[in-house]
């Protein structure tokens, strides 16, 4: 067995100890206790509400994507259809399902680090994704971080695969994340680039890259070959190109703004720090990302000259999933 397998699989069996137990617990109590503030009364209520209107016009029998205004996957709407249909007006029950989809990507975080990293960080990383901040939770709707689960699914489903090498794990991946598109685009995408770019550095036979994406590709297409059929017969290929793509892609690049300056704190007040903060962390980000990635290629670089399997390939997934 590789030391990528041996080194994975010690780290699913921690899962199964009282400490990564307590750690779970701690985590669920944390993150529900959290979500539970915005229940009811919520703390953005114009998007809180937008979905909700999609939903009453699609009831008066107004179609999807043409005669309801919608920039995202259909999937993002069944939240709001739910809420809608078991206590109208929806709201409360929308973000009840809202409140369960980021407690499960608290734990999910959880599980996932606990492949890459020791426990203790990996309560950390769960931990602050329980408690994030309220800018967060006012964007989640338009940016989507509670559907990062199903990447997140997907890239554990992935790192099974490693341990195990059988490619049916990389079609369930492909299930979760082309599922989680339905939902959400940007977080599924990002993860199966991850995924086809940690296959080329596990594998050195070109045939190898093929077979395992053919496997993931296959997942994809079990799950979106249905939604095209279901597109193509009511509004149109067309149109849904050009709500799920050309639309929001058109609006990123409109409402793009520049970096903000770097502007040192002149009282050490919350405001001035989390200005000077967020300013910073734009850059800072990038040289995060920069020194995983010459670490990740110096790994690979001995690992290919020593003919030695590449020990990381679900971290280099993550790299540029979280990229």
């Amino acid at each position: 067995m590789s030391a990528t397998a041996t080194q994975t699989t010690e780290a699913t069996h921690t899962l199964r100890d009282p400490q990564s137990r307590l750690h779970l617990l701690i985590i669920l109590v944390v993150s529900c206790s959290y979500e539970a503030l915005f229940t009811q009364f919520g703390i953005n209520p114009l998007d809180d509400s937008w979905p909700i209107y999609a939903i009453w016009n699609m009831d008066k029998g107004g179609a999807l994507f043409h005669d309801v205004l919608w920039v995202f996957p259909p999937g993002h709407l069944i939240p709001a259809w739910i809420g809608y249909h078991l206590a109208p007006p929806g709201l409360v029950g929308a973000r009840i399902i809202y409140a369960v989809f980021a407690v499960a990507v608290s734990l999910g975080i959880y599980v996932l680090g606990r492949r890459l990293m020791p426990a203790r960080f990996a309560l950390l990383a769960a931990l602050m994704t329980s408690v994030a901040a309220p800018d967060s939770h006012l964007m989640h709707l338009v940016f989507g971080y509670r559907y990062m689960i199903f990447s997140i699914l997907g890239l554990l489903a992935f790192a099974r695969y490693i341990d195990t090498r059988n490619r049916r794990l990389l079609f369930i991946a492909g299930l979760w994340l082309a599922g989680g598109a339905f939902f959400r685009l940007g977080p599924q995408f990002a993860a199966g680039c991850g995924i086809g770019v940690a296959i080329m550095s596990m594998h050195r036979d070109p045939r190898e890259w093929l077979l395992d994406w053919r496997a993931l590709g296959g997942g994809v297409l079990a799950v979106f070959v249905p939604l095209l059929v279901w597109a193509a017969a009511s509004v149109g290929l067309e149109t849904l190109w050009r709500e799920l793509v050309t639309r929001p892609a058109t609006m990123l690049l409109l409402q793009s703004l520049p970096f903000p300056p770097i502007e040192f704190p002149e009282e050490w007040n919350r405001v001035d720090i989390r200005k000077w903060f967020v300013a910073s962390q734009f850059r800072v980000i990038w040289v995060l990302y920069g020194g995983y990635l010459a670490a990740l290629f110096i790994r690979w670089l001995r690992a290919f000259r020593s003919r030695e399997p590449f020990g990381h390939p679900l971290l280099v997934a993550v790299w540029l999933w979280g990229l």
